[in-house]
């Protein structure tokens, strides 16, 4: 009761008893919708009662009704409480005593709508974007903390959100677009420990190392004048801060240096950190899942409630799977020398399973059984992981997008048709005509046999 009391929107709501109650309400759009919203819910509730077909118990219109009464903080709040209760029980991976987070950010298409737009506002083209951030995992595949904003929000702040949910036992690996003096700042009063890449005109002594034959240097930088505006705004000093600059050459020859505060150089040796950056990679692969996988931009609804439902439902439920899998991914590790390849679970399997047993895996009573079928599912489906593939990046991606559920999925759909708005040949008339026939005259035998 607290925790409903917390995250409903009006006073009286969630206090009766109805069909689609808190509990229920929060389990479905955690499920993911993604296709026809109705025929979601008729197949939520079916796998809830165990009918053996799906039928009307919940109207998308009352579903709509229900969620404007449900804060996002909920998702929030229950995701936040799984991963800190997973990081004090799990004997979870670490990086030479390390928790390891890659803090990256990313933009996402949304469901055009003047609400949204009001928002999160829009790009030239009219369509409308929301920038996100995610402090990701990369050890143990889990997004610790998501963070969402317009697409004119900074990811400076994002970032300084983050770090609200690291510790000093924690060490952040960041892109070449977040060094600054003010980001240096705020991990070092916080006591974090960080890896990043910088570009040869970040600071002048970062250029001078560019240019030299040393592959390893401890450097003194100070504040410009716009940091100290930032650091004096989050109320930070503006002391000067000594950074260890390190030289890495990639597969391809390339140079890399990157900017950390591990300044023991017998502790962190030089050749360490090509590993540790690469480290960085599987953040892009988790926007890849929510994405793709999950399809987080199958927005269900075209209000901003609705998105940062959606955005933060999509955060736990990744993250559910995850922890799932971790067990998982140990005893694979485990097995692997007498394999090929190493070999991990197939996320997409993994998703489908979850999104099936989710009703089941939050009832006390179907919860230990669920989790022993998962377990044995995500055995069952793995895929070998091959490392060192390398392909040429697509510069020009393919801009198909997940249509909205909440708008017709039809309405852009050109089906080539008999009343096509170009005319179709007589040839391709007749030859369509002749194939209705015969798939008729099948079902028509098929029923005959039946009757």
């Amino acid at each position: 009761e607290e925790f409903i009391s917390r995250h409903r929107l009006t006073p009286n709501a969630f206090v009766r008893n109805r069909k689609l109650p808190f509990k229920l309400l929060f389990l479905f759009i955690v499920s993911r919708i993604k296709s026809k919203l109705q025929s979601e819910l008729d197949d939520f509730f079916q796998q809830l009662q165990e009918n053996s077909f799906s039928q009307r118990f919940i109207s998308d219109v009352a579903f709509c009704k229900a969620r404007k009464k449900l804060s996002h903080s909920a998702f929030i709040e229950v995701h936040k409480k799984v991963v800190d209760r997973f990081y004090q029980t799990a004997n979870y991976r670490k990086w030479l005593g390390f928790r390891l987070i890659s803090i990256d950010g990313s933009k996402v298409t949304l469901p055009k709508s003047k609400e949204i737009r009001e928002n999160f506002g829009s790009n030239e083209d009219e369509t409308i974007k929301a920038r996100i951030s995610t402090a990701y995992d990369p050890l143990n595949k889990i997004g610790i903390d998501h963070q969402i904003t317009s697409i004119s929000g900074s990811e400076k702040e994002m970032f300084v959100q983050h770090l609200n949910v690291l510790t000093p036992n924690d060490l952040v690996i960041l892109d070449r677009g977040y060094p600054s003096f003010f980001t240096f700042k705020c991990l070092y009063t916080k006591g974090i420990s960080f890896c990043m890449r910088i570009h040869s005109s970040f600071y002048s002594v970062c250029n001078e190392f560019f240019d030299s034959n040393d592959t390893d240097r401890i450097v003194t930088i100070s504040a410009s004048k716009e940091s100290k505006r930032d650091c004096r705004i989050h109320g930070l000093n503006v002391e000067d801060i000594v950074i260890r600059l390190v030289k890495v050459i990639l597969d391809s020859g390339e140079i890399e240096v990157l900017a950390t505060s591990l300044l023991d150089k017998k502790k962190y040796p030089r050749p360490l950190f090509k590993r540790l950056y690469f480290l960085r990679w599987p953040v892009e692969e988790y926007y890849k899942s929510i994405k793709h996988t999950v399809q987080l931009e199958s927005f269900s609804g075209i209000s901003k409630l609705a998105v940062l439902q959606d955005y933060y439902a999509c955060g736990l439920i990744m993250a559910l799977a995850a922890i799932l899998a971790f067990p998982v991914n140990q005893k694979l590790k485990k097995t692997r020398k007498k394999q090929k390849h190493d070999y991990q679970i197939n996320w997409k399997m993994a998703f489908a399973k979850l999104k099936r047993c989710i009703t089941k895996l939050f009832f006390i009573q179907r919860c230990k059984e669920t989790l022993l079928y998962l377990y044995q599912e995500f055995i069952r489906n793995t895929c070998p992981v091959r490392n060192g593939r390398c392909y040429q990046r697509n510069v020009n991606p393919s801009k198909k997008k997940f249509s909205p559920n909440s708008t017709n999925q039809f309405k852009k759909l050109k089906l080539m048709t008999l009343t096509s708005e170009v005319p179709l040949p007589t040839s391709e008339l007749t030859r369509r005509c002749s194939e209705l026939t015969r798939v008729t005259q099948k079902v028509t035998a098929v029923s005959s046999e039946l009757t």
